[in-house]
Protein backbone atom coordinates (compact mmCIF):
# COMPACT_ATOMS: atom_id res chain seq x y z
CA UNK A 1 0.00 0.00 0.00
CA UNK A 2 1.61 3.15 -1.00
CA UNK A 3 1.77 6.29 1.37
CA UNK A 4 1.77 9.71 -0.69
CA UNK A 5 2.64 12.78 1.15
CA UNK A 6 1.51 15.98 0.45
CA UNK A 7 3.29 19.38 1.16
CA UNK A 8 1.09 22.68 1.68
CA UNK A 9 1.85 26.41 0.34
CA UNK A 10 3.27 28.56 3.05
CA UNK A 11 0.95 30.69 4.87
CA UNK A 12 1.20 33.41 7.69
CA UNK A 13 1.92 31.90 10.92
CA UNK A 14 0.08 32.73 13.79
CA UNK A 15 3.22 33.61 15.69
CA UNK A 16 6.67 33.58 14.49
CA UNK A 17 9.47 31.17 15.07
CA UNK A 18 13.03 31.99 16.76
CA UNK A 19 14.09 28.79 14.75
CA UNK A 20 12.52 26.01 12.82
CA UNK A 21 10.14 24.16 15.02
CA UNK A 22 8.90 20.78 13.17
CA UNK A 23 6.10 18.75 15.34
CA UNK A 24 4.21 15.79 14.33
CA UNK A 25 0.92 14.91 15.34
CA UNK A 26 -1.17 12.40 17.08
CA UNK A 27 0.17 9.05 15.31
CA UNK A 28 -1.81 5.80 17.61
CA UNK A 29 -0.06 2.82 16.26
CA UNK A 30 0.54 3.53 12.96
CA UNK A 31 4.15 3.30 12.29
CA UNK A 32 3.70 2.67 9.02
CA UNK A 33 2.63 6.88 8.24
CA UNK A 34 5.36 7.80 10.92
CA UNK A 35 8.31 6.10 9.41
CA UNK A 36 6.90 7.88 5.94
CA UNK A 37 6.91 11.23 7.98
CA UNK A 38 10.18 10.74 9.55
CA UNK A 39 11.81 9.55 5.54
CA UNK A 40 10.48 12.69 4.58
CA UNK A 41 11.73 15.03 7.19
CA UNK A 42 15.48 13.70 6.89
CA UNK A 43 15.35 13.79 3.18
CA UNK A 44 13.14 16.61 2.03
CA UNK A 45 12.64 19.22 4.98
CA UNK A 46 15.51 19.24 7.35
CA UNK A 47 18.43 20.05 4.84
CA UNK A 48 17.03 23.13 3.65
CA UNK A 49 15.42 24.02 7.31
CA UNK A 50 18.65 24.02 8.91
CA UNK A 51 19.90 26.77 6.77
CA UNK A 52 17.71 29.06 9.61
CA UNK A 53 18.78 27.90 12.89
CA UNK A 54 18.82 24.03 14.71
CA UNK A 55 15.76 22.70 13.96
CA UNK A 56 13.35 21.26 16.94
CA UNK A 57 11.64 18.17 15.75
CA UNK A 58 8.80 17.46 18.27
CA UNK A 59 6.50 14.64 18.71
CA UNK A 60 3.18 15.83 19.95
CA UNK A 61 2.16 12.82 21.98
CA UNK A 62 -0.06 9.82 21.82
CA UNK A 63 1.97 6.96 19.88
CA UNK A 64 0.14 4.22 21.55
CA UNK A 65 -3.66 2.91 21.68
CA UNK A 66 -6.43 2.06 18.70
CA UNK A 67 -3.95 1.72 15.90
CA UNK A 68 -1.53 -1.83 14.95
CA UNK A 69 1.96 -1.38 16.90
CA UNK A 70 1.75 0.89 19.67
CA UNK A 71 4.97 -0.01 20.88
CA UNK A 72 6.85 0.14 17.74
CA UNK A 73 5.13 3.71 17.45
CA UNK A 74 6.62 4.93 20.44
CA UNK A 75 10.10 3.19 20.68
CA UNK A 76 10.52 4.71 16.56
CA UNK A 77 9.83 8.00 17.73
CA UNK A 78 12.03 7.87 20.72
CA UNK A 79 14.95 7.00 18.44
CA UNK A 80 14.26 9.39 15.94
CA UNK A 81 17.63 11.94 16.34
CA UNK A 82 18.60 13.31 12.92
CA UNK A 83 22.00 14.99 12.85
CA UNK A 84 22.24 19.30 14.08
CA UNK A 85 18.32 18.95 14.79
CA UNK A 86 17.05 18.85 18.85
CA UNK A 87 14.29 16.72 19.33
CA UNK A 88 11.56 16.35 21.90
CA UNK A 89 9.08 13.70 22.80
CA UNK A 90 5.97 15.31 24.76
CA UNK A 91 3.13 12.69 26.11
CA UNK A 92 -0.33 12.06 25.31
CA UNK A 93 -3.10 11.66 27.62
CA UNK A 94 -3.18 8.07 25.87
CA UNK A 95 0.10 7.79 27.46
CA UNK A 96 -0.95 9.10 30.34
CA UNK A 97 -3.54 6.76 31.11
CA UNK A 98 -1.21 3.85 30.49
CA UNK A 99 1.65 4.80 33.04
CA UNK A 100 -1.02 5.62 35.68
CA UNK A 101 -2.40 2.11 35.12
CA UNK A 102 0.70 0.35 34.89
CA UNK A 103 2.13 2.83 38.29
CA UNK A 104 -0.74 1.58 40.52
CA UNK A 105 -1.72 5.10 40.37
CA UNK A 106 -4.89 4.67 38.84
CA UNK A 107 -7.25 1.45 37.37
CA UNK A 108 -7.00 0.08 34.02
CA UNK A 109 -10.58 0.53 33.06
CA UNK A 110 -10.30 3.95 31.95
CA UNK A 111 -7.33 2.93 29.66
CA UNK A 112 -8.73 -0.13 27.98
CA UNK A 113 -11.53 2.23 27.45
CA UNK A 114 -10.01 4.19 25.33
CA UNK A 115 -8.39 1.89 23.29
CA UNK A 116 -5.81 0.51 25.17
CA UNK A 117 -6.24 -3.10 24.40
CA UNK A 118 -4.52 -2.72 20.76
CA UNK A 119 -1.77 -1.50 23.27
CA UNK A 120 -1.84 -3.90 25.87
CA UNK A 121 -0.89 -7.29 22.90
CA UNK A 122 3.04 -7.98 23.13
CA UNK A 123 3.62 -4.52 24.58
CA UNK A 124 7.11 -4.65 26.80
CA UNK A 125 6.16 -2.74 30.04
CA UNK A 126 9.45 -1.74 31.11
CA UNK A 127 10.23 -0.31 27.30
CA UNK A 128 7.21 1.32 27.47
CA UNK A 129 7.75 3.19 30.74
CA UNK A 130 11.48 4.32 30.06
CA UNK A 131 10.20 5.61 26.60
CA UNK A 132 7.03 7.62 27.25
CA UNK A 133 8.43 9.81 30.48
CA UNK A 134 9.01 12.67 28.56
CA UNK A 135 8.54 16.83 29.59
CA UNK A 136 4.63 18.14 29.10
CA UNK A 137 5.32 20.50 27.07
CA UNK A 138 7.69 23.55 25.89
CA UNK A 139 7.82 27.19 25.75
CA UNK A 140 10.23 27.53 22.45
CA UNK A 141 9.84 31.44 22.06
CA UNK A 142 6.37 32.52 21.29
CA UNK A 143 5.07 28.93 21.17
CA UNK A 144 4.29 26.32 23.34
CA UNK A 145 4.23 22.79 21.90
CA UNK A 146 1.99 20.80 23.81
CA UNK A 147 -0.39 17.43 23.04
CA UNK A 148 -3.76 18.64 23.90
CA UNK A 149 -3.22 22.84 24.46
CA UNK A 150 -3.76 25.12 27.86
CA UNK A 151 -6.03 24.44 30.56
CA UNK A 152 -8.42 27.06 31.65
CA UNK A 153 -7.54 29.67 34.23
CA UNK A 154 -3.71 29.34 32.65
CA UNK A 155 -1.44 30.65 30.57
CA UNK A 156 0.84 29.31 28.22
CA UNK A 157 4.11 29.77 30.27
CA UNK A 158 2.84 27.97 33.25
CA UNK A 159 1.86 24.50 31.23
CA UNK A 160 5.37 23.07 31.07
CA UNK A 161 5.38 22.96 35.15
CA UNK A 162 2.08 21.27 35.61
CA UNK A 163 1.37 17.92 36.75
CA UNK A 164 -0.08 15.69 34.19
CA UNK A 165 -0.25 12.50 36.39
CA UNK A 166 -3.73 11.30 37.30
CA UNK A 167 -7.15 10.96 35.64
CA UNK A 168 -8.65 14.79 35.35
CA UNK A 169 -11.78 15.48 37.72
CA UNK A 170 -12.52 18.18 35.28
CA UNK A 171 -11.06 17.71 31.67
CA UNK A 172 -10.67 21.51 31.21
CA UNK A 173 -8.50 21.86 33.79
CA UNK A 174 -6.11 19.10 32.56
CA UNK A 175 -3.16 19.63 30.03
CA UNK A 176 -3.53 16.57 28.59
CA UNK A 177 -7.18 16.35 28.21
CA UNK A 178 -8.20 19.95 27.62
CA UNK A 179 -10.94 20.59 24.90
CA UNK A 180 -13.89 23.20 25.24
CA UNK A 181 -11.97 26.14 27.50
CA UNK A 182 -9.13 25.95 24.74
CA UNK A 183 -10.42 25.38 21.29
CA UNK A 184 -13.11 28.03 21.74
CA UNK A 185 -11.20 30.81 23.49
CA UNK A 186 -11.43 33.10 20.76
CA UNK A 187 -8.50 35.14 21.07
CA UNK A 188 -4.79 35.16 21.04
CA UNK A 189 -3.13 34.81 24.58
CA UNK A 190 -0.69 37.65 26.44
CA UNK A 191 2.43 38.35 24.55
CA UNK A 192 1.08 36.62 21.64
CA UNK A 193 1.78 33.37 22.24
CA UNK A 194 0.35 30.52 20.03
CA UNK A 195 -0.21 26.82 20.57
CA UNK A 196 0.54 23.86 18.68
CA UNK A 197 -0.98 20.85 19.13
CA UNK A 198 -2.82 17.47 18.46
CA UNK A 199 -5.01 15.85 20.73
CA UNK A 200 -8.66 16.47 19.19
CA UNK A 201 -9.32 15.44 15.61
CA UNK A 202 -10.19 17.63 12.95
CA UNK A 203 -10.75 16.94 9.27
CA UNK A 204 -7.85 19.22 8.26
CA UNK A 205 -5.23 21.04 9.74
CA UNK A 206 -6.51 24.17 11.67
CA UNK A 207 -5.06 27.52 11.79
CA UNK A 208 -6.68 30.25 14.50
CA UNK A 209 -4.76 33.05 15.93
CA UNK A 210 -3.85 31.13 19.27
CA UNK A 211 -3.46 27.83 18.29
CA UNK A 212 -2.46 25.67 15.27
CA UNK A 213 -4.38 21.80 15.57
CA UNK A 214 -2.71 19.15 13.53
CA UNK A 215 -4.80 15.86 14.55
CA UNK A 216 -5.90 14.28 11.87
CA UNK A 217 -6.84 11.03 13.29
CA UNK A 218 -4.16 8.87 11.55
CA UNK A 219 -5.66 5.25 13.00
CA UNK A 220 -8.57 5.95 11.59
CA UNK A 221 -7.87 8.45 8.32
CA UNK A 222 -4.55 6.87 6.99
CA UNK A 223 -3.79 11.05 7.37
CA UNK A 224 -0.36 11.77 9.59
CA UNK A 225 0.22 15.58 9.66
CA UNK A 226 3.72 16.94 10.05
CA UNK A 227 3.89 20.79 10.58
CA UNK A 228 6.83 22.94 9.43
CA UNK A 229 6.95 26.69 11.18
CA UNK A 230 10.07 28.87 9.56
CA UNK A 231 10.08 32.47 10.56
CA UNK A 232 6.43 33.74 10.53
CA UNK A 233 5.25 31.02 7.94
CA UNK A 234 3.90 27.55 8.16
CA UNK A 235 3.12 24.66 6.14
CA UNK A 236 1.85 21.25 6.55
CA UNK A 237 3.06 17.93 5.35
CA UNK A 238 0.78 14.87 5.31
CA UNK A 239 1.33 11.02 4.81
CA UNK A 240 -1.70 10.31 3.32
CA UNK A 241 -2.62 6.19 3.03
CA UNK A 242 -5.83 4.43 2.23
CA UNK A 243 -7.31 3.76 5.66
CA UNK A 244 -7.27 0.22 6.84
CA UNK A 245 -9.92 -1.34 8.53
CA UNK A 246 -7.65 -3.71 10.35
CA UNK A 247 -5.74 -1.14 11.92
CA UNK A 248 -8.12 0.09 14.28
CA UNK A 249 -8.52 -2.38 17.11
CA UNK A 250 -11.70 -2.11 19.30
CA UNK A 251 -11.32 -1.52 22.82
CA UNK A 252 -12.37 -4.44 25.04
CA UNK A 253 -15.62 -2.66 25.34
CA UNK A 254 -16.30 -3.59 21.80
CA UNK A 255 -16.10 -7.16 22.82
CA UNK A 256 -14.28 -8.60 19.25
CA UNK A 257 -10.31 -8.77 19.97
CA UNK A 258 -9.69 -11.54 21.97
CA UNK A 259 -6.10 -11.47 21.96
CA UNK A 260 -3.96 -11.82 25.07
CA UNK A 261 -1.65 -9.17 26.64
CA UNK A 262 2.09 -10.36 26.79
CA UNK A 263 2.82 -12.42 29.70
CA UNK A 264 5.04 -9.32 31.49
CA UNK A 265 2.36 -6.69 30.64
CA UNK A 266 -0.28 -9.23 31.97
CA UNK A 267 1.37 -9.56 35.39
CA UNK A 268 2.13 -5.83 35.78
CA UNK A 269 -1.59 -5.27 35.02
CA UNK A 270 -2.95 -8.26 37.25
CA UNK A 271 -1.82 -6.12 40.83
CA UNK A 272 -3.88 -2.84 39.24
CA UNK A 273 -5.99 -1.46 40.98
CA UNK A 274 -9.88 -1.46 39.26
CA UNK A 275 -11.06 1.59 39.09
CA UNK A 276 -13.77 2.55 41.33
CA UNK A 277 -15.48 4.81 39.13
CA UNK A 278 -17.45 4.38 35.40
CA UNK A 279 -16.06 6.49 32.33
CA UNK A 280 -19.29 8.53 30.98
CA UNK A 281 -17.29 8.06 27.56
CA UNK A 282 -18.64 5.71 24.88
CA UNK A 283 -15.93 2.96 23.88
CA UNK A 284 -12.83 4.31 22.18
CA UNK A 285 -14.12 7.66 23.20
CA UNK A 286 -12.90 10.32 25.55
CA UNK A 287 -14.50 10.36 29.12
CA UNK A 288 -15.98 13.60 29.67
CA UNK A 289 -16.38 12.82 33.61
CA UNK A 290 -15.19 10.27 35.47
CA UNK A 291 -17.85 9.05 38.03
CA UNK A 292 -15.74 9.02 41.51
CA UNK A 293 -16.95 8.39 44.68
CA UNK A 294 -16.16 11.97 45.68
CA UNK A 295 -18.47 13.73 42.77
CA UNK A 296 -20.76 10.97 43.29
CA UNK A 297 -20.94 12.27 47.19
CA UNK A 298 -21.22 15.79 46.13
CA UNK A 299 -23.50 15.84 43.52
CA UNK A 300 -25.87 13.07 43.89
CA UNK A 301 -25.77 11.38 47.75
CA UNK A 302 -25.79 15.46 49.43
CA UNK A 303 -28.41 16.79 47.09
CA UNK A 304 -30.73 13.79 47.48
CA UNK A 305 -30.42 13.62 51.02
CA UNK A 306 -30.53 17.41 51.46
CA UNK A 307 -34.01 17.32 49.35
CA UNK A 308 -35.44 13.95 51.13
CA UNK A 309 -35.03 15.62 54.54
CA UNK A 310 -36.67 19.10 53.45
CA UNK A 311 -39.63 17.42 51.65
CA UNK A 312 -40.23 14.98 54.99
CA UNK A 313 -39.89 18.11 57.27
CA UNK A 314 -42.33 20.03 55.00
CA UNK A 315 -44.30 17.26 54.05
CA UNK A 316 -45.02 16.74 57.85
CA UNK A 317 -45.95 20.48 58.28
CA UNK A 318 -47.95 20.81 55.47
CA UNK A 319 -49.22 17.40 52.55
CA UNK A 320 -50.06 20.14 49.76
CA UNK A 321 -46.43 21.59 49.87
CA UNK A 322 -45.83 18.98 47.15
CA UNK A 323 -48.35 19.89 44.55
CA UNK A 324 -49.45 24.09 43.46
CA UNK A 325 -52.50 25.26 44.87
CA UNK A 326 -55.02 23.81 42.07
CA UNK A 327 -53.35 20.19 42.46
CA UNK A 328 -52.46 19.65 38.86
CA UNK A 329 -49.18 21.53 38.99
CA UNK A 330 -45.94 20.90 40.59
CA UNK A 331 -45.44 23.00 43.73
CA UNK A 332 -42.08 24.28 45.09
CA UNK A 333 -40.77 20.41 46.53
CA UNK A 334 -41.73 19.21 42.77
CA UNK A 335 -39.71 21.80 41.07
CA UNK A 336 -36.77 20.98 43.89
CA UNK A 337 -36.90 17.15 42.93
CA UNK A 338 -36.80 17.97 39.59
CA UNK A 339 -33.06 20.39 39.58
CA UNK A 340 -32.12 17.68 41.77
CA UNK A 341 -32.32 14.80 39.04
CA UNK A 342 -31.36 17.42 36.39
CA UNK A 343 -28.03 17.30 38.16
CA UNK A 344 -27.70 13.81 39.00
CA UNK A 345 -28.05 13.32 35.31
CA UNK A 346 -25.74 16.50 34.33
CA UNK A 347 -22.65 14.22 36.40
CA UNK A 348 -23.86 11.01 34.18
CA UNK A 349 -25.22 9.23 37.25
CA UNK A 350 -27.71 7.43 35.67
CA UNK A 351 -29.31 4.08 36.64
CA UNK A 352 -29.28 2.17 33.66
CA UNK A 353 -24.98 2.50 33.48
CA UNK A 354 -24.85 -1.24 34.73
CA UNK A 355 -27.37 -2.67 31.49
CA UNK A 356 -24.94 -0.47 29.50
CA UNK A 357 -21.90 -1.67 30.92
CA UNK A 358 -22.91 -5.15 30.72
CA UNK A 359 -23.74 -4.78 26.80
CA UNK A 360 -20.53 -3.18 26.72
CA UNK A 361 -18.30 -6.52 27.83
CA UNK A 362 -20.70 -8.21 26.25
CA UNK A 363 -20.14 -6.66 22.72
CA UNK A 364 -23.65 -6.01 22.00
CA UNK A 365 -23.45 -2.56 22.01
CA UNK A 366 -21.99 -1.43 18.98
CA UNK A 367 -18.83 1.28 19.33
CA UNK A 368 -20.66 4.82 18.52
CA UNK A 369 -17.73 6.61 18.26
CA UNK A 370 -14.19 6.07 17.03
Amino acid sequence: MTIQISTSAWQDAPAPADRPLLAIGDVHGRLDLLHVIHRHLEAEVLPDARAHGTPLVAHLGDYIDRGPDSLGCLLAADAFAPEACETLLLPGNHEQMALDALDGREGIDLWLMNGGTSALAGMDPDAFAEAARGPLARLEGRWLLSHAGVPRRTTPAEVPAMDWRGTPHREDDHPLWVRDAFLGRGQTYPCGTAVLHGHTIARDVEVKPWRVGIDLGAYRTGRLCLAEIREDRIRFHIATSPPRPTDVLPSRAGGHDDRRPAAPLRARVAGAPRMAETSNALPGDRPRRPISARSTFVWVIIPFAFAALLTGALVWIDPTTLRGATGDQAGPLGVLWLIVFGVALREGVRMPWIVRDAMDFGGLRPNARA
